[in-house]
């Protein structure tokens, strides 16, 4: 709740020394989007999370206890829906999740290949998939 606040802050500040700024928000917010922290930027600053549709049983972009969440957050504001000339505007988002990135064998597999399990090196990308939008001219 503590960065979803922030972030709160932050965009009533952007609003108030631009009338209609157009703002992107990313990160690993450590919740999944139908969560209360992420629940309250969408709802309270008009903003669009693609990603609330992306988790699934199967899918996510980090996996616990043999569990998928979708933590890794890419929020907008929903004036990147207005198609005008030579803005931007949002086209898709999803998870990066390529089999090079994934374990390939053991109990584990298909979830993120990681760097480190604990203090041991495993020579992996990280703990998460990425996630990504894309805006087009």
């Amino acid at each position: 709740m503590a960065s979803s606040n922030k972030v709160g802050e932050i965009i009533t500040l952007l609003r108030q020394n631009e009338p209609n700024p157009k703002i992107v928000i990313m990160g690993d917010f450590n919740d999944d989007p139908s969560c209360r922290s992420i629940k309250q930027l969408v709802e309270n600053y008009n903003l669009f999370n693609p990603m609330e549709t992306l988790r699934s049983y199967n899918r996510g972009s980090t996996n616990h206890n043999r569990q998928w969440n979708l933590f890794d957050q890419v929020f907008f504001t929903t004036n990147f829906f207005k198609s005008t000339t030579n803005t931007l505007e949002y086209s898709s988002a999803d998870i990066f999740d390529e089999d090079f990135l994934k374990l390939f064998s053991g109990k584990f597999k298909g979830t993120p290949f990681r760097t480190y399990i604990g203090k041991k090196y495993k020579g992996g990308y990280s703990d998460h998939f990425p996630v990504y939008a894309i805006f087009k001219k």
